[in-house]
Protein backbone atom coordinates (compact mmCIF):
# COMPACT_ATOMS: atom_id res chain seq x y z
CA UNK A 1 0.00 0.00 0.00
CA UNK A 2 1.35 3.37 -1.04
CA UNK A 3 1.63 6.35 0.98
CA UNK A 4 -1.28 9.04 1.04
CA UNK A 5 -1.16 11.82 -1.04
CA UNK A 6 -2.90 15.32 -0.60
CA UNK A 7 -5.62 16.77 -2.53
CA UNK A 8 -7.24 20.56 -1.80
CA UNK A 9 -10.47 21.54 -1.46
CA UNK A 10 -12.71 24.92 -1.09
CA UNK A 11 -16.26 25.71 -1.00
CA UNK A 12 -18.21 28.51 -2.47
CA UNK A 13 -21.22 29.48 -1.13
CA UNK A 14 -23.82 31.16 -3.48
CA UNK A 15 -27.62 32.34 -2.81
CA UNK A 16 -30.17 33.50 -6.33
CA UNK A 17 -28.66 31.16 -8.98
CA UNK A 18 -25.26 31.88 -7.93
CA UNK A 19 -25.62 35.62 -8.26
CA UNK A 20 -24.80 36.26 -4.84
CA UNK A 21 -22.45 35.45 -2.64
CA UNK A 22 -23.42 33.87 1.19
CA UNK A 23 -20.77 35.41 3.66
CA UNK A 24 -20.54 33.98 7.21
CA UNK A 25 -21.66 30.57 6.38
CA UNK A 26 -20.61 27.63 8.77
CA UNK A 27 -19.03 25.19 6.66
CA UNK A 28 -17.89 21.81 7.83
CA UNK A 29 -15.99 19.49 5.86
CA UNK A 30 -16.13 15.43 7.46
CA UNK A 31 -14.30 12.08 6.98
CA UNK A 32 -17.15 9.91 4.55
CA UNK A 33 -19.91 8.21 6.19
CA UNK A 34 -22.71 6.74 4.37
CA UNK A 35 -24.68 7.39 7.23
CA UNK A 36 -23.30 11.36 7.06
CA UNK A 37 -21.25 11.16 10.83
CA UNK A 38 -17.91 10.83 9.90
CA UNK A 39 -15.58 12.81 12.67
CA UNK A 40 -15.36 16.61 11.45
CA UNK A 41 -11.96 17.41 9.99
CA UNK A 42 -12.42 21.00 9.52
CA UNK A 43 -14.68 23.68 10.51
CA UNK A 44 -14.56 27.10 8.53
CA UNK A 45 -16.32 30.44 8.03
CA UNK A 46 -16.99 31.82 4.16
CA UNK A 47 -15.86 35.05 3.81
CA UNK A 48 -17.37 38.30 1.65
CA UNK A 49 -16.84 36.48 -1.59
CA UNK A 50 -18.39 33.33 -0.44
CA UNK A 51 -15.40 31.39 -0.26
CA UNK A 52 -13.49 29.47 2.36
CA UNK A 53 -10.11 28.86 2.75
CA UNK A 54 -8.27 26.06 0.87
CA UNK A 55 -7.86 23.07 2.94
CA UNK A 56 -5.20 20.04 2.29
CA UNK A 57 -7.41 16.56 2.30
CA UNK A 58 -5.79 12.87 2.26
CA UNK A 59 -6.18 11.03 -0.94
CA UNK A 60 -4.74 8.40 -2.81
CA UNK A 61 -1.69 8.94 -4.67
CA UNK A 62 -2.31 10.03 -8.85
CA UNK A 63 0.35 7.45 -9.83
CA UNK A 64 -2.28 4.66 -8.22
CA UNK A 65 -4.90 5.23 -10.46
CA UNK A 66 -2.84 3.94 -13.37
CA UNK A 67 -2.78 0.67 -11.97
CA UNK A 68 -5.21 -1.87 -13.38
CA UNK A 69 -7.59 -3.26 -11.22
CA UNK A 70 -6.41 0.09 -7.96
CA UNK A 71 -8.69 1.25 -5.95
CA UNK A 72 -10.47 4.38 -7.00
CA UNK A 73 -7.92 7.13 -7.80
CA UNK A 74 -9.63 9.57 -5.13
CA UNK A 75 -11.04 10.37 -1.80
CA UNK A 76 -14.72 11.11 -0.77
CA UNK A 77 -15.40 13.66 1.73
CA UNK A 78 -19.03 15.32 3.26
CA UNK A 79 -19.40 18.61 3.34
CA UNK A 80 -22.45 20.56 5.71
CA UNK A 81 -23.12 23.97 4.89
CA UNK A 82 -25.14 25.89 7.48
CA UNK A 83 -26.19 29.70 8.21
CA UNK A 84 -29.39 30.98 9.54
CA UNK A 85 -32.04 31.73 7.43
CA UNK A 86 -30.86 29.36 5.14
CA UNK A 87 -31.67 25.79 4.02
CA UNK A 88 -28.65 23.54 5.55
CA UNK A 89 -26.69 21.87 2.72
CA UNK A 90 -25.09 18.67 2.58
CA UNK A 91 -22.48 17.65 -0.41
CA UNK A 92 -22.11 13.96 0.30
CA UNK A 93 -19.48 12.17 -1.49
CA UNK A 94 -16.82 15.04 -2.72
CA UNK A 95 -14.22 13.47 -4.30
CA UNK A 96 -10.89 14.71 -3.86
CA UNK A 97 -7.74 13.78 -6.23
CA UNK A 98 -3.93 14.30 -5.04
CA UNK A 99 -2.67 17.54 -6.40
CA UNK A 100 -6.03 18.80 -7.50
CA UNK A 101 -7.68 21.76 -5.69
CA UNK A 102 -11.61 21.59 -5.51
CA UNK A 103 -13.76 24.68 -5.96
CA UNK A 104 -17.52 23.24 -4.26
CA UNK A 105 -20.02 24.97 -5.21
CA UNK A 106 -22.84 25.31 -2.83
CA UNK A 107 -26.00 26.52 -3.94
CA UNK A 108 -27.88 28.43 -0.27
CA UNK A 109 -31.87 28.60 -0.57
CA UNK A 110 -33.47 30.90 1.90
CA UNK A 111 -36.14 30.35 3.86
CA UNK A 112 -39.35 32.35 4.12
CA UNK A 113 -40.88 33.07 7.19
CA UNK A 114 -43.81 31.26 6.39
CA UNK A 115 -41.61 28.60 5.90
CA UNK A 116 -39.87 29.13 8.67
CA UNK A 117 -43.30 28.71 11.09
CA UNK A 118 -43.89 25.94 9.14
CA UNK A 119 -40.74 24.19 10.38
CA UNK A 120 -38.79 23.73 7.06
CA UNK A 121 -36.01 25.09 8.72
CA UNK A 122 -35.58 21.42 10.28
CA UNK A 123 -35.46 19.59 6.70
CA UNK A 124 -31.91 19.98 5.05
CA UNK A 125 -31.11 19.96 1.07
CA UNK A 126 -28.59 16.62 0.31
CA UNK A 127 -26.47 16.93 -3.21
CA UNK A 128 -25.14 14.14 -4.12
CA UNK A 129 -21.92 15.34 -5.87
CA UNK A 130 -20.99 12.93 -9.09
CA UNK A 131 -23.59 14.27 -11.19
CA UNK A 132 -25.57 17.58 -11.80
CA UNK A 133 -28.80 16.49 -13.21
CA UNK A 134 -31.75 17.30 -10.80
CA UNK A 135 -34.00 14.72 -8.58
CA UNK A 136 -37.54 16.82 -7.63
CA UNK A 137 -37.14 18.26 -4.23
CA UNK A 138 -38.02 15.81 -1.30
CA UNK A 139 -37.65 12.62 -3.68
CA UNK A 140 -35.00 10.97 -2.29
CA UNK A 141 -33.31 11.17 1.72
CA UNK A 142 -29.79 9.60 3.01
CA UNK A 143 -31.27 6.06 3.40
CA UNK A 144 -31.65 6.41 -0.56
CA UNK A 145 -27.88 7.10 -1.25
CA UNK A 146 -26.67 3.79 -0.38
CA UNK A 147 -23.44 3.50 -1.51
CA UNK A 148 -20.27 5.71 -1.46
CA UNK A 149 -20.82 7.60 -4.18
CA UNK A 150 -23.99 8.59 -3.81
CA UNK A 151 -25.86 5.90 -5.15
CA UNK A 152 -28.26 8.44 -7.08
CA UNK A 153 -27.63 10.01 -10.47
CA UNK A 154 -27.73 13.65 -9.86
CA UNK A 155 -28.68 16.05 -7.15
CA UNK A 156 -31.05 14.69 -4.44
CA UNK A 157 -33.12 17.33 -2.23
CA UNK A 158 -34.52 16.67 0.96
CA UNK A 159 -37.01 19.29 3.09
CA UNK A 160 -38.89 19.65 5.98
CA UNK A 161 -42.52 18.80 6.22
CA UNK A 162 -44.60 22.13 4.78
Amino acid sequence: MSERGVGYLKIRTTSAGGALPVEGALVRISEYTPEGNGAVLYSLRTNEGGLTETVPLGAPPAAESMMPGAARPYAVYNVTVTKDSYYPVESVAVPIFERIVAVQPISMIPITEEERIAGAEDGVMIYETPDNESLQPGGVTREDIGNENGGVSGRAMSGGEG
